[in-house]
C-alpha cells in the first residue's frame, strides 16, 4: 500500500480548478472535487497502473498521469509514496520544470 502526498503546487492547482467551476456551478464543483480526490486516493492501491505523462521524456523523470474526466493529476512514485505534483486542466499547456 502506498501513501499519497499532495505537494503545495498540486493543492493550489486543485483549489484553482474548484474555484473556476464553482463560479458557475457550486454543486457541480463540490461533486467534481470529491470525485477527483477519491480518484487520486485510489493511487494508494496500484499507482503503476497509470502511464507516463507526455512531458516525462522532456523533463527526464518518471512523471505519470492519472486522467479523471479531462483533468490530469501528475505524480511521481518514490518508494512507497505517490507525490501528486500538479493538476492540469483541459487545454492547459504542458507542464514544465517550473510547474513542478
Amino acid at each position: 500500500m502506498y501513501s499519497v502526498v499532495w505537494q503545495q503546487r498540486a493543492i493550489a492547482d486543485l483549489n484553482q480548478v474548484y474555484d473556476r467551476i464553482a463560479e458557475e456551478a457550486p454543486v457541480t464543483a463540490r461533486r467534481w472535487y470529491r470525485r477527483f480526490r477519491e480518484s487520486v486516493d485510489s493511487l494508494k492501491a496500484f499507482p503503476q497502473r497509470c502511464g507516463s505523462a507526455p512531458e516525462a521524456t522532456q523533463l527526464q523523470m518518471d512523471l505519470r498521469q492519472l486522467i479523471v474526466r479531462s483533468y490530469r493529476a501528475l505524480f511521481t512514485i518514490v518508494g512507497d509514496r505517490v507525490h501528486v505534483l500538479s493538476i492540469r486542466s483541459p487545454g492547459q499547456d504542458a507542464v514544465g520544470p517550473d510547474d513542478l
